[in-house]
């Protein structure tokens, strides 16, 4: 059974109006258009070998379609656990739930007799050309960026690079000290939660973000109420359009979003800058260099939200199954006329 952890993202498609999407069950809305089924994978054509890196959602979900369908899979995780950001994201106050995208489909994986699993190997170009996999994953996914690069900005702000702390430090257990400012400039779960958790801590935490509120995307997953009353209750000092113009040392230098009139230094110890993700192509990079065919799937293809990465994973194990509709995917019935 695949539980629910609660994210909302079928909700926020449906607000969008595009089509339905679940982080738990990525063939959801692709039954007709693509022919999947959650549960059932076509065997295929033959046994192949696959090696995938990175045991985050996409990694997980591509390693269980493909065993699925006959492949021998080979799961590399660099760090002692599996589950990647899932696993991380999920030690987040209030987030716990999220852990089931990675609980479920170890449980299927570690009862699969064609599927190893390795915790605490991190491979290079090396050991990947040594292996010799028929097709090779890379599921290395995503940092975020420390240069205050973000959804607005998207070029560096001024002291950022160097002094500020990100949401890897954090969930890698970096010591904070306080009082604390958080720049927003991703607009979706992240700041908020890493905010709540601070302040329960015992930190004094102010929020800061660009635009015209806090955790904007939230309003498609209809939790943005819901978090604002609860900064709110901890006691969080939040500043909307307020963008950040430079880390001074001391304090954040910031400006109305809107005019550009400058507004007083917020005078912290410590700056966390969220922002935005980039890939992590190290690796990918090694096995171009040296004509090692891969794919890049999940965060490391493109950041985003865990459903994408869930669905990235799944979709590239189909297109190595050679499961892609041959007429594209604008499939529809076809009236017929009976004179």
């Amino acid at each position: 059974i695949r539980e629910c952890i609660g994210c909302n993202m079928c909700v926020a498609a449906e607000t969008a109006g595009c089509e339905l999407r679940c982080t738990q069950n990525p063939t959801i809305s692709e039954e007709w258009r693509r022919g999947w089924h959650p549960e059932r994978v076509p065997a295929a054509p033959r046994a192949e070998s696959t090696l995938i890196i990175g045991s985050g959602p996409a990694g997980l979900e591509a390693a269980l379609t493909l065993a699925r369908a006959g492949h021998e899979v080979t799961l590399a995780e660099a760090r002692d656990d599996f589950g990647g950001r899932v696993l991380r994201e999920a030690r987040i106050r209030n987030l716990a739930a999220w852990g089931r995208v990675a609980d479920y489909r170890l449980y299927q994986l570690r009862q699969m007799a064609n599927v190893t699993l390795y915790a605490g190997s991190a491979l290079d170009a090396d050991a990947v050309a040594e292996f010799g996999a028929d097709h090779v994953l890379l599921a290395t996914g995503a940092q975020w960026r420390r240069d205050g690069g973000g959804r607005t900005r998207l070029t560096a702000i001024d002291g950022f690079d160097g002094s500020a702390l990100t949401p890897d430090d954090i969930l890698d257990g970096t010591p904070v000290d306080g009082p604390v400012v958080i720049y927003d400039d991703d607009h979706y779960y992240m700041a908020n939660a890493l905010a709540a958790q601070l302040a329960m801590q015992g930190h004094a935490v102010q929020i800061v973000t660009p635009l015209p509120t806090l955790g904007s995307w939230m309003a498609q997953t209809l939790e943005q109420p819901r978090m604002i009353a609860e900064l709110h209750r901890l006691g969080v000092q939040m500043h909307p359009y307020t963008a950040a113009t430079a880390w001074t040392g001391t304090g954040l230098a910031v400006q109305r979003a809107d005019t550009g009139e400058t507004l007083p230094e917020i005078a912290v110890r410590t700056l966390l800058s969220v922002t935005s993700r980039l890939p992590d192509m190290t690796l990918s990079e090694a096995l171009s260099a040296r004509g090692i065919a891969h794919r890049l799937i999940g965060d490391a293809e493109a950041p985003g939200t865990i459903q994408s990465s869930v669905y990235s994973g799944h979709r590239h194990a189909r297109e190595i199954l050679g499961q892609v509709p041959e007429d594209g995917l604008f499939q529809r019935e076809r009236a017929t006329l009976f004179l």
